[in-house]
């Protein structure tokens, strides 16, 4: 992938209703669901050259509407300061079910993957990928299961896609921040600030100028938009009104308020009319729901529309004090001036301080606490009321952000601004603790609830809190370990969720990769392979050469060579694998040479050599059925018959082969290997040669050394002509099958079978002679070495193991057919002459212990020789000797 950059999105310019407050504006620019967060700003692609600008993130709870933008970074090779508590780790998820296979949207990822070309960047390939995940979750809820055991299947569907669609938004949203370049008129502006600068341009000041701030700001933004929807409630206008009704009527010893003012059931530990009890406990619980979806305006409305105008202040009294002329740069305009005011809070401390008294304050309802606890950055009084793992990552990011902001005002001391405002501010600290993100998430791993406990051990939220800490090379490691080779290979024994994981994981890897963004590259590479064998045990192979380019050079050849060395699958379906590789840039030349070389170890070149020729059991059939072991050995010559350049492989493998076919007897074998070579890819010259072998001697001069390739050729047809004489033979052997037996009526004889029969072993006799001339498989021939490198052994046992076979076939077909061919009694006897010359075959012979049997032979012609005068057969020729 190599996409270039996208233009950002331009910051929302509506300005609220209210003035936002310290925990209305990290979800104040989230509050648009009818518009997509992340869109062009046109349709043409944006050149890779062009500076990619931070993106306008969510803007911070604790600064003012005019300013929402925060600031990037460059991309650099380091990674956020890390904190001193260890990540939490990655845990085995629970194996109940296992599942045996993966699903389609392996290969779907894949697609999107490969189809991501120069006019998208890396932001909008994760877009592609939360919105396939969009896509399944709509086809997945149009869907009512009756049965409850697929009903179960499916909420499980259901669960893992939302985490992977959440998941991608996250990763879209702090990559787009971390790949994003500072914006320096931003930061420019960011440092004019002077002592009588308000909090709200000391805050904005900080939350431009630091890049954790703003990641954790992101962080919730992220966590209030995934949020679940929640209904609400209808705004029920007047106070208390069935409550109000009933005052007047009430008694002393009435259980009900006397009063009607916000504090009477607190103060007079007295309840409301049922209606309203229930009104109110609804009410304070969708309030918070507003808060923890960072809809603040939503809130205050529903708080002015019952009634409760109250809540609403208490609410808004965290909005930070900003001067409208000092601190706002638009303001120097005159008519500007005229209509400015002054907002905001002074007395910020000692807002948060009754916020916290409040939330501390047992009478008041759990949810009225958990949202004055937020408000006040107590996180203990708002944790009973967070159901879920986000939940309480937002509550604890929620108060970091805010205590990030409240130190940053610290560093800089504060001004009346010439009036009696600041005389009446108090600083004050409240006891409330924050936690650092690595002891967040540690908690939450081995914390004493466990739903939040189970939650935050899932593999999917284990990839979010260290994608959010920027230690993906923790989760990464884990991961890999967590998954062993054998599992791997041999079958798939883990859950669903972590086959997710490892995808979602190698596929952010990719994108961190091209984006160049910090990865360690051995756990990567370590991750990918894992990924590759999962793919292949769960036979998705249409996308496996996708994966293995992005590996090491190396170590895509043998990756994808033993991908190829398991295929199973028919020639046109390898042939597809055979040109992905060449499609994703792999060196699948020497692809295809190991996956071969690999195929044979694990066969013929694994078993034990024969010590010598006799140890050996021919198969001389050459029709005898291959088995299915020795076809898969044949058939792996396919991998480098796919081009012509590959012919010196292709030939060479052959011959390899043929060679260990030969020397374990296995000749059926060895004729079907010949079979596997096509005939158009040996060069017309060369078999010409062979045919000829005058054109070689004199076309050739004697000091011209041969290419490997005429070497090779060369060997290949030296087998070949093995072949050929006992292919010829086993013809002979089923001719002469058909004539009368020696001794038998004579008279039937049919004269043109017996003409044949002396064509057919001519032939064969032509065939012997000129194998036995060309000094077949010579010990020091250089040969393929890649496949096996000792091939003087192997030649000398070939030649101990067949030459003496083709002498003895020899003498059997001349001396066998003596009475139907004048001559051939007398050449069966001539053959002692071509065994003992000093080049003949009688070294072979003895060595394979075959000289006893020739001489039994030759005895046997002498002794036909010597009573051939007396007695001839009527239809032997008038030559016989």
């Amino acid at each position: 992938m190599d996409f270039p950059s996208r233009t950002p999105l331009n910051s929302r310019s509506n300005r609220p209703r209210y003035a936002p407050t310290p925990m209305s504006f990290a979800s104040s620019v989230m509050l648009t669901p009818s518009k997509p967060r992340y869109e062009p700003d046109s349709d043409t692609p944006v050149p890779s050259s062009v500076k990619r600008e931070r993106p306008p993130a969510a803007a911070n709870p604790f600064i003012g509407s005019t300013s929402r933008a925060m600031l990037g970074r460059t991309t650099r090779p380091t990674q956020m300061s890390r904190a001193t508590p260890v990540a939490p780790p990655v845990t085995s998820p629970a194996m109940a079910t296992p599942d045996t296979k993966i699903g389609e949207e392996h290969d779907s990822f894949a697609i999107l993957l490969e189809s991501a070309d120069t006019s998208q960047d890396d932001l909008a390939l994760v877009k592609s990928f939360q919105d396939f995940c969009d896509a399944k979750l709509r086809g997945l809820r149009s869907v009512h299961e009756a049965d409850q055991a697929r009903a179960r299947l499916q909420k499980e569907e259901i669960h893992l896609w939302t985490l992977e669609r959440h998941t991608w938004d996250l990763v879209q949203r702090l990559l787009e921040f971390r790949l994003g370049q500072p914006d320096e008129a931003l930061i420019e502006r960011a440092g004019r600030f002077h002592a009588y600068s308000g909090d709200w341009k000391l805050v904005q000041r900080a939350s431009n100028l630091d890049t954790q701030l703003q990641e954790r700001t992101l962080v919730v933004a992220w966590l209030e938009a995934i949020a679940p929807p929640f209904r609400g409630i209808e705004a029920q206008p007047g106070h208390w009104s069935n409550t109000a009704m009933h005052v007047p009527l009430g008694t002393v010893s009435d259980s009900i308020i006397t009063q009607m003012d916000p504090d009477a059931p607190n103060r007079q530990k007295r309840r409301l009319v049922e209606e309203d009890q229930i009104y109110q406990e609804e009410f304070n619980k969708a309030i918070f729901e507003c808060i923890r979806r960072g809809n603040h305006e939503k809130a205050w409305e529903l708080a002015d529309n019952s009634g409760h105008y109250w809540k609403t202040a208490s609410m808004l009294g965290g909005i930070l004090y900003r001067d409208s002329v000092l601190d706002d740069p638009a303001s120097e305009d005159s008519d500007v001036m005229e209509d400015a005011i002054d907002e905001g809070n002074h007395n910020r401390d000692l807002w948060k301080a009754v916020c916290y008294t409040m939330a501390n304050d047992e009478s008041f309802d759990k949810y009225e606490r958990a949202l004055y606890a937020i408000l006040s950055g107590d996180t203990q009084n708002a944790l009973p009321v967070c159901e879920t793992w986000e939940d309480v990552v937002w509550l604890h990011y929620r108060v970091l952000v805010g205590r990030d902001l409240e130190d940053a005002l610290r560093q800089h001391p504060r001004s009346s601004n010439g009036d009696d405002a600041g005389d009446d501010m108090v600083t004050l600290r409240l006891p409330t603790q924050t936690k650092d993100p690595a002891s967040i998430f540690m908690d939450l791993c081995h914390g004493t609830r466990p739903d939040l406990r189970d939650a935050a051990n899932e593999q999917i939220r284990l990839l979010q809190s260290h994608f959010i800490m920027d230690r993906l090379d923790e989760y990464l490691q884990s991961l890999v370990a967590l998954i062993p080779d054998s599992e791997v290979r041999k079958s798939m024994t883990f859950t669903k969720q972590l086959s997710t994981s490892l995808r979602m994981a190698v596929h952010l890897v990719l994108i961190l990769r091209n984006a160049e963004r910090p990865v360690n590259e051995d756990v990567s590479d370590l991750l990918i392979r894992k990924y590759i064998q999962m793919l292949i045990s769960g036979r998705r192979h249409k996308h496996i050469a996708l994966f293995t380019r992005s590996l090491p050079r190396e170590e895509q050849t043998n990756v994808y060579s033993h991908f190829l060395a398991d295929c199973m699958e028919s020639k046109d379906v390898r042939h597809q694998y055979f040109r992905q590789a060449f499609q994703h840039g792999l060196d699948y030349h020497e692809i295809c040479r190991q996956t071969v070389k690999i195929i044979l170890e694990r066969g013929i070149l694994n078993e034990p050599i024969p010590p010598n020729a006799l140890a050996v059991q021919l198969t001389s059939d050459l029709n005898h059925p291959v088995s299915d072991s020795d076809a898969v050995m044949i058939r792996a010559l396919e991998w480098v018959a796919f081009e012509e350049q590959q012919l010196q492989d292709l030939v060479g493998y052959c011959n390899a082969l043929l060679r260990r076919f030969l020397i374990q007897g296995r000749m059926n074998a060895a004729k079907e290997t010949i079979k596997a070579v096509p005939h158009h890819v040996i060069p017309p010259q060369w078999a010409a040669r062979r045919v000829t072998p005058q054109i070689q001697s004199d076309n050739i001069s004697a000091d011209r050394v041969k290419s490997k390739t005429e070497q090779l050729t060369e060997e290949y047809f030296q087998y070949f002509s093995l072949l050929e004489v006992y292919g010829l033979y086993g013809e002979w052997i089923s001719e002469t099958s058909r004539l009368p037996a020696t001794g038998g009526n004579s008279g039937i004889m049919d004269p043109g079978l017996a003409a044949h029969v002396r064509k057919v072993t001519k032939e064969l006799e032509n065939k012997i002679m000129a194998f036995l001339n060309e000094e077949w498989i010579l010990v020091g021939e250089v040969t393929d070495g890649s496949v096996n490198g000792d091939f003087d052994k192997d030649s000398r046992l070939l030649r101990e193991l067949y030459i003496p076979e083709v002498v003895l076939i020899l003498h059997r077909i001349l001396f066998d057919t003596r009475d139907i061919e004048a001559g051939n009694l007398d050449k069966s006897l001539r053959i002692a002459e071509i065994v003992a010359r000093p080049n003949g075959p009688w070294k072979e012979m003895r060595r394979a212990n075959k000289l006893d049997a020739f001489m039994q032979l030759l005895r046997q012609s002498a002794m036909n020789a010597l009573g051939s005068h007396s007695s001839t057969t009527p239809w032997s020729s008038s030559n016989t000797v």
